[in-house]
C-alpha cells in the first residue's frame, strides 16, 4: 500500500504543478495589467516571429512603436504591426508589418488599439495557444476529475484493508485517547 501512496503523491504533485503553470500563464500577465497576444504570422519578421507571446500594455503611442490591435475583419484576430504615421484628426494609426512591402490597407482606429508591445517571449505563444484551447481545458479538468475519483477509490480500498486492531488504534489516536508512544 506504500507504493500506492507514493504514486498518489507523484500524480497529485504533477497535477498541482500543471494547474499552477496554467494559472501563471493565463492569469499572471493580466493581473500585472498586460494584454496577452500571440504572433500568428511572419509579418513582423525579424523583430517578432510566429509563435512569440507578446505582453501588451496601454501607453502613449509614437511613430515607430509596435502596437497590437483588433483586426477589422469578422475573425477579430489581433494584429501586431509598427506605427508609421499617426493621424490625430481622423484618430487613426497607419501601420505596416516590418516584413511587408507596403503599409496596411486599413488604418487602425484608436478604439481598436490593445496597446504597445512591452515584452516578447519566443515560442511560448505556441504553448499559450494550446493552453487556451477548449480541448486543453477539458483535458486538464478531466485529469483532475480522474485523479479525484481514483484517490477516493484508493482511500476507500486502503481503509478497507486495515486490520481490526489497527482500526482500533487509529480510532483511539483520532479521539486523542492514546498516543503513538503508548502503542
Amino acid at each position: 500500500m506504500n507504493k500506492i501512496r507514493k504514486i498518489n503523491n507523484i500524480v497529485s504533485t504533477i497535477l498541482l504543478i500543471l494547474c499552477f503553470i496554467y494559472l501563471i500563464i493565463t492569469l499572471g500577465p493580466r493581473l500585472l495589467g498586460y494584454e496577452v497576444n500571440v504572433v500568428l504570422s511572419n509579418s513582423m519578421e525579424p523583430v517578432y516571429s510566429t509563435g512569440e507571446l507578446l505582453l501588451v500594455k496601454a501607453d502613449e503611442i509614437k511613430v515607430n512603436d509596435i502596437i497590437s490591435f483588433k483586426g477589422s475583419g469578422v475573425s477579430g484576430n489581433v494584429i501586431t504591426h509598427r506605427v508609421i504615421k499617426i493621424d490625430q484628426e481622423k484618430q487613426v494609426f497607419i501601420t505596416k508589418g516590418d516584413a511587408n512591402s507596403s503599409q496596411d490597407s486599413n488604418p487602425v482606429a484608436f478604439s481598436r488599439l490593445n496597446g504597445i508591445v512591452k515584452i516578447n517571449i519566443p515560442y511560448i505563444g505556441y504553448i499559450y495557444g494550446m493552453i487556451q484551447s477548449m480541448i486543453a481545458k477539458i483535458i486538464l479538468a478531466g485529469l483532475v476529475l480522474i485523479y479525484i475519483i481514483v484517490n477516493l477509490v484508493t482511500k476507500k480500498k486502503l481503509n478497507s484493508n486495515v486490520s481490526e486492531e489497527e482500526a482500533k488504534w487509529r480510532y483511539l489516536k483520532k479521539e486523542n485517547k492514546i498516543s503513538l508512544l503508548e502503542r
